[in-house]
């Protein structure tokens, strides 16, 4: 498991909110293998376009830029035989900046984007959201089973 909190100094230009992702040893080359996620300093990406197909009406944060690597090669991985599981913490400020299911839950969503020749591709998540009610906050989690390389995640509406 590997967590990134903002709350250290050394991680403040690496993530916007806390991030803990479960990693767990895949079978590579033959061998089962362990992982190792690092963070990557966040980039600045400006204003980005989302298209309409894709159920994103807005980009919140972004949150990490995660790369995923063998432990042993240190070569980066982006298939998952057993996905990574990330949990996202959100805050009071992100609920405030969307609505509410008829749930009560708010209206958010981890998405991953990536660059490409004919610019940003983004896939929103399948996202478990669980309300904290002690902070006012609360947990985002989805699972990943492929990345591309430069594959930022974000907290979205929805």
């Amino acid at each position: 498991m590997f967590t990134f909190d903002p709350e250290s100094d050394a991680l403040k230009p690496m993530s916007r909110r806390k991030v803990t992702i479960t990693a767990p040893a895949q079978m590579l080359r033959g061998a089962r293998r362990k992982l190792v996620v690092e963070a990557q300093p966040l980039p600045s990406l400006g204003e980005l376009k989302i298209p309409a197909n894709k159920g994103i009406e807005k980009l919140l944060v972004l949150v990490i830029d995660d790369r995923v690597r063998d432990a042993e090669t240190r070569d980066e991985v982006y298939e998952f035989e057993k996905p990574l599981t990330y949990v996202i913490e959100y805050t009071k400020e992100d609920i405030a900046a969307t609505t509410l299911n008829a749930d009560g839950t708010p209206r958010l969503s981890i998405v991953t984007g990536y660059q490409t020749q004919d610019g940003w591709k983004f896939e929103r998540l399948p996202t478990k959201v669980t309300p904290n009610p002690k902070t006012g906050g609360g947990t985002l989690t989805a699972q990943v089973k492929t990345l591309q390389p430069l594959d930022p995640k974000w907290i979205s509406i929805p």
